[in-house]
């Protein structure tokens, strides 16, 4: 699974030049799906870390992120460098350094940084349950906390906009199916 793992840092990177917070969140979706699937450690940092990035960066009060981002950066290099050479716990601890960056930022803005990480959490780990998996497992595999996630699934509907759900009308039909 680690082959391609290479491709998402080098999407992260290049969004991160382009200052690019949409890519940045389709990244984290797409992270998420794979994360759904696979339960693999490294796409939940990889879709966490897209997921901050794309808050910070569209938020001016932090001036300059040069030298965050090119740290950031760095630590990516290394995870793809580990990645290739199939090195699952080299991945997991240069995108941990990574997301160690990222928390630093909490000098500058202390509540904005914690919420924004929580917030990934919380946000991954609804889209995972949203996905069929269990609260258990999302909870688990995030870090989330299950009333939060709960929460936020009840309050954005989540749930009904990734799950398969029937229109009216098809609700309809059925029940008039039942009662003939």
């Amino acid at each position: 699974m680690l082959k391609n793992a290479f491709v998402f840092f080098e999407k992260i990177k290049k969004a991160i030049e382009n200052r690019d917070a949409n890519k940045l969140k389709d990244i984290n979706n797409k992270c998420s799906l794979e994360l759904a699937l696979f339960q693999e450690k490294y796409l939940f940092y990889t879709s966490l870390i897209a997921y901050c990035l794309s808050k910070i960066i569209t938020k001016p009060r932090y001036g300059n992120l040069s030298q965050l981002l090119k740290r950031v950066m760095k630590f990516l290099d290394v995870a793809s460098s580990e990645a290739r050479a199939e090195n699952a716990r080299g991945v997991e601890n240069a995108l941990e350094n990574a997301l160690f960056e990222i928390s630093k930022l909490e000098q500058v803005d202390k509540r904005f940084i914690h919420d924004v990480i929580e917030k990934g959490r919380t946000k991954i780990a609804a889209l995972l349950y949203a996905e069929g998996v269990s609260l258990d497992t999302a909870v688990s595999l995030t870090g989330a906390q299950r009333y939060e996630v709960l929460n936020y699934s009840g309050k954005t509907m989540m749930a009904d906009r990734f799950g398969k759900t029937l229109s009216v009308r098809e609700r309809m039909k059925k029940a008039r199916e039942l009662f003939g």
